[in-house]
């Protein structure tokens, strides 16, 4: 029961309790619970696979294991959306975050989004990165940053 003083919106994400592999195709928010195959939000335990298309991210998740597929994006969207996963993260698409905003003050960027993964071991395959850069500023700018990187296990080197 929720009692308030006066109109609201509310609104409720329900998570699957379910531990079962889920998969992302097509375009549009995390927490949409019919864009995921099976219908449903992964949950901490759930295998994610992102197939293909963009996936945005504005809310913190978790998952027990992240596969995002050559030709897949997920998009984080602001500095609280991060990915927690409990063990593995195959990287064959892009990781990235959309285009910090503009200070009106200053005129420069500032770090309203970013790119923050934990995990237990992080594998970058051919054609995959991670873009901090901002998503609308990949075609200006040919490279690929890692801004916020955390491990639990040793780092190894890749090329």
């Amino acid at each position: 029961t929720v009692t308030m003083d006066q109109a609201r919106s509310l609104q409720a994400t329900f998570v699957d309790t379910v531990t079962q592999p889920r998969k992302w195709q097509g375009t549009g928010m995390w927490w949409v619970s019919t864009n995921w195959t099976p219908v449903g939000i992964p949950n901490a335990s759930s295998a994610v696979t992102i197939a293909s298309g963009i996936i945005t991210c504005d809310v913190p998740f978790a998952a027990s294991q992240l596969t995002v597929s050559n030709g897949a994006t997920m998009r984080m969207v602001g500095w609280a959306s991060t990915i927690a996963v409990g063990g593995d993260v195959n990287l064959y698409g892009t990781i990235a975050h959309t285009l910090c905003d503009t200070n009106p003050a200053t005129g420069n960027l500032s770090n309203t989004n970013r790119v923050a993964l934990t995990c237990t071991n992080l594998t970058v395959h051919t054609n995959g990165a991670i873009n901090a850069v901002g998503l609308e500023r990949t075609a200006k700018r040919k490279k690929t940053m890692l801004q916020t990187f955390h491990r639990r296990s040793p780092v190894t080197p890749f090329s």
